[in-house]
């Protein structure tokens, strides 16, 4: 065996010995974006209790890998919305990105409340993270309507279903991290307030547009 052959067979085998996920990246798929919520969710419990202990240091790091988390979780349904091509394939996304959406809504839902037991810097990067997540939700209910009109009608009720439970007390939730305090002002789109989603399906964003 020569010198490129022993080298290709090395890195053969290397390859072979990664775990599937790492070996492919991890793909994204319904379980990838499930795992990154489970991460999320783990993240955002350690931050109240951190929070709760008064280790206000320890609960910035763990708030930043929930936001790690809930990126990843929203990148990958929206990748796999963009890549669905079959009527199956819309449906898996759909019931992804209604995860994720009930996720950002539930971390809003949290992270207001944790706001509302801190002060000082981590008061701020709490409520910042907080109106994340509400644009979020709402970017990730835009995207569900959008697909409403793709689905089989089999799975259109579930989904929209889905969607107004996600959306309600959008008002409620807008104005409680609005209230909060900010890093700076307001200077761009992803810094200005939060509002409820207009028309379309009651409780949720109006549809049309194209795929994100």
């Amino acid at each position: 065996m020569n010198y490129r052959t022993t080298i290709a067979a090395g890195a053969l085998t290397a390859l072979l010995s990664l775990p599937a996920g790492a070996a492919a990246h991890e793909q994204p798929s319904p379980q990838s974006v499930a795992k990154h919520l489970r991460g999320a969710d783990g993240a955002l419990e350690l931050v109240e209790s951190l929070v709760e202990r008064d280790s206000d240091a320890k609960a910035a790091v763990r708030l930043a890998r929930f936001e790690r988390q809930m990126r990843a979780a929203d990148r990958e349904a929206r990748t796999l919305r963009r890549e669905a091509n079959s009527g199956r394939e819309k449906v898996r996304s759909g019931r992804a990105l209604v995860k994720v959406a009930r996720g950002h809504d539930e971390g809003a839902d949290t992270l207001a409340d944790i706001a509302d037991e801190t002060d000082g810097e981590l008061e701020v990067k709490v409520a910042d993270v907080a109106r994340s997540e509400l644009r979020g939700r709402k970017r990730a209910l835009a995207i569900l309507t959008r697909l409403l009109d793709e689905l089989p009608e089999a799975a259109r009720k579930g989904i929209e279903t889905a969607i107004k439970s996600v959306s309600r007390g959008d008002e409620r939730k807008a104005e409680d991290v609005n209230e909060a305090p900010e890093r700076g002002g307001p200077s761009d789109e992803s810094a200005a307030p939060v509002t409820g989603p207009p028309g379309g399906i009651p409780g949720a964003p109006p549809s049309g547009g194209r795929p994100e």
